[in-house]
Formats: C-alpha cells, structure tokens, sequence
C-alpha cells in the first residue's frame, strides 16, 4: 500500500496523544502526582506539535517540488529537481510526480520544436499576431515581404501601411487580394485572417502567398502549350507546302531555268496539278486556322439577362433534338427552374460545344445518353454534362482545354479553349472528371449571377 510508513506513524502518533490525554486526566485528580502530569502535559503538547509537523510534511514536499520545478529553466535541457523528502514512499511518489510532469513538458518541447520547423518550411507566409503585437513570423513571410528582418509590426506598417491596417482592423477574412509596393517591385497578396485563443489573450494568424509569381508562372505556363500546339500544327502544314513547293519547282526548271512546255511530260504535269492542289488545301487549312484564332480572341463580352435556366436548356437541346435522333441519343435534362444571370448567347455556345464534344464520345456505344442536372446553394450554381461515352484517356485530360489541342482528324481544337474563356468571362469555371464509362463536365456560376 501506498504511503504505508507515512499511515503506520500517523496511527502511531495519534494512538500516543490519546494515550497522554487518558494519563493525563487519570493523574489530574490526584494532586499528589501534580508534578507528573505536568511533565506529561508538557510531552502531550510536543506530541501535538510533532503530529501537525509530521502530517504537513508530505505538504513541504509537494511546495518544494512544485518551487524547484518554477525555478527550472524549461527552454533548456531538464535539470535533477532538489528537495529532501521525509518519507521513502512520499520520494518514490513524488519522484511518479515529476516524472510525469517532466515527461510532459518534454513533448511539449517537442511538439514546440515541430511546429516551429514545420513553420519555416511552409511556403506561405504566417504572422500570428496577440493583440496588436507580433508574436510570430516565419522565414517565407519575411521572404514575401522583400523584407530582412521583422522585429515588430512597426516595419510592416512602414513599408506597407495598406496591407498592415488590413491585418490590424480585421478580424476574420476568408479569402482577399491586396497589391503592395515594394521600391520598383509589385506584390499581389492573397491573404486570410483566422481569429484564435493564445494563452487565454485574443489572437489571429495571418496566411498569406505572393500570387502574382504563381499567375505570372502559369500564365507563361499556359503561352507555352499554346505556342507548342500552335507550331505544331502550322508545322504539319508548311512543312509538306514546302516539300511539294519544291518538287513542283524541280520537275518545271532547269538549272534555275523555267522548262519549255515540250520538254514537260504528261506524269510531270499530273504531279505539278496534284502538288497545287495539296498546296491549295493546306493553304485553306491555315486560313481556317488563322479565322479560329480571331474566333478565340475576339469573343464578344458577356451582355448579362436573367433567364430561366431551365427553360433555356429545352431551348438548347431542342435546337439539338435532330442531330440527337440522327445520333439515338437520348437526352435528359434535370434542370431545376433556377433564374441566372448569363449572356444566352455565350452559354448556348458553349452548352452546344460540351453537346457536340458528348456526341462525338458516344460514337461506339450501342446505348446513348446524354444527363444534364443543376446543383445549387449559397455560393455556386452548378451544371453538370454527362455522356455514358468511351471518356477522355488520362494522359490528355490535363490538355484538352489548350487552344488548338485536338486529338480528332477534323476538330480545331478551339471548342473547350472557348468554354473555358467564356466562362472565365462569367467569373466562373468549366471542370472534368472522365473514366473508360462516362465524362462529366461541370459549369461553375458563382451566386451573384443567381436571381431570386
């Protein structure tokens, strides 16, 4: 048992005061023994001091461990706590005490450690601030902010008054931009204020990205498919313009001489006309290339009406019915009778190219269907495509919204590079997800373009 000693000599001490106590008022009516119950009085007294001393030991104890362990310094390694117990159970119990504690606050330390490396190696930018004091700040804000060192908040309001009068006024963001001004250099900031409780004091962590590098990265990301594709196919063409150029120039010259009508033979006339007329196709080929550029960069803007959203896909797909039929496709709309904001001409456009691009996936199915459905809540208004095609192979999906990227003989590859810019154009999204048994695409509408 616990303690045991410490109980035994606690009994012990109280069965001796009670035995005194009896002595004592045996002795006290018998005047004769006056002087003997006076020195056992006087022993009673020490025996009632020496019990409160002993039960309070075990309490001097715990204040010297619960001393030795305030004066530790715990930012370092953990020294031996120093304090002389007066019980061997009371040691081993108090040492199960510190051990405890000691073990506690090391994986605290610990998980101290990890955050703080965890801290610096996010590439985001955190400034945890307790009221309007800086608590905390890694290397990558310091990195966003063009700034060496940041000692308080003071140098941010400095350098950047706009940004530090956001953080301070606000108490909770979701999501904002700012654009700062560093000497000759611009930062687009994309930044979040969430409130917290930091030893019981009101605090906030601001996470923030500099994502004008990451639009800028994209964006050269993005001229270089368009640019890759667009050489691509000009290249499938100038290039047998080129060979048949030149062969129908050799077999009608001589040595850099036009050849003379008689000297030309029935097979080097055919091969002149046939070497015109691929010549003459492919430079068609280029001139509707050039026209479904001018269609991707030239797409009017948006001219905004409220329309039935429901009503608008019968008038899409109704527009449709007779390619549908040809095709035995059948369609099915679940549209709910939603009021949006769009240009109906824009989004005719694409709803047609999305109709187009499913007819083409269901070309080998036996049985054809096409599913359009709407979701709706407080921040988006989604329009699902579906088609129970063939789907679109993974290793292209990432692709198929680049202009001019096209995996069929006769497409132009324009159709989802201008579903995916009239939507953009609407503050919107165009998304896919695709497998071997059928590919969903999905319009985003934000909810200001929703009308109640």
């Amino acid at each position: 048992m616990e303690l045991s000693k410490y109980r035994i000599l606690l009994i012990f001490r109280i069965i001796l005061i009670l035995l005194n106590m009896m002595v004592i008022s045996i002795l006290i009516i018998h005047i004769q023994w006056f002087f003997t119950s006076g020195i056992i009085g006087a022993i009673l007294i020490y025996q009632i001091i020496d019990f409160f001393r002993f039960s309070f030991g075990i309490k001097t104890d715990l204040d010297n461990l619960v001393s030795s362990l305030e004066n530790d310094d715990l930012s370092t390694s953990f020294r031996n706590v120093q304090f002389i117990p007066r019980f061997k159970e009371s040691e081993q119990a108090i040492n199960r005490i510190k051990k405890i504690i000691l073990t506690t606050k090391m994986e605290k330390e610990v998980q101290y450690n990890f955050l703080q490396i965890l801290m610096e190696n996010i590439p985001s930018g955190i400034i945890v601030l307790k009221g309007t004091k800086l608590f905390l700040i890694n290397n990558s804000a310091k990195k966003i902010l063009l700034l060496k060192e940041i000692f308080s908040l003071d140098i941010i309001k400095n350098q950047y008054p706009d940004f530090y009068k956001s953080i301070i006024n606000q108490k909770h963001v979701e999501s904002e931009l700012i654009m700062l001004n560093h000497d000759l250099k611009s930062i687009q900031l994309s930044y979040s204020i969430s409130p917290i409780k930091l030893l019981k004091e009101d605090a906030k962590i601001i996470n923030f990205q500099n994502i004008k590098s990451n639009l800028e990265k994209n964006e050269l990301l993005a001229w270089n498919k368009l640019i890759r594709t667009m050489t691509h196919e000009i290249m499938n063409s100038v290039t047998p313009i080129i060979s048949l150029s030149e062969a129908g120039y050799n077999i009608s010259s001589n040595n850099d001489n036009p050849k003379k009508l008689q000297d030309l033979t029935l097979k080097n006339i055919e091969h002149i006309q046939k070497s015109f007329k691929s010549i003459h196709n492919k430079s068609l080929w280029l001139n509707e290339f050039i026209n479904d550029y001018r269609k991707l960069i030239r797409i009017p803007q948006p001219k905004l009406s409220k329309i039935n959203l429901n009503e608008f896909m019968n008038d899409v797909i109704h527009s449709m019915n007779s390619i549908f039929k040809e095709e035995k496709i059948e369609i099915e709309n679940k549209i709910e009778n939603i009021l949006i904001n769009i240009d109906k001409n824009l989004i005719e456009q694409v709803l047609i190219n999305l109709f187009n691009n499913a007819i083409d996936s269901l070309k080998s199915n036996e049985n054809k269907s096409i599913t359009v459905y709407s979701e709706s809540d407080s921040q988006h208004i989604l329009l699902h495509v579906i088609d129970n095609g063939k789907g679109i192979p993974k290793e292209i999906l990432s692709e198929i919204f680049v202009p001019f990227f096209s995996t069929k003989e006769t497409g132009s590859g324009i159709g989802l590079s201008v579903v995916k810019q009239i939507m953009h154009m609407h503050d919107g999204d165009v998304e896919v997800i695709s497998n071997k048994k059928s590919t969903t695409f999905t319009l985003a509408f934000n909810t200001f373009n929703k009308s109640s």
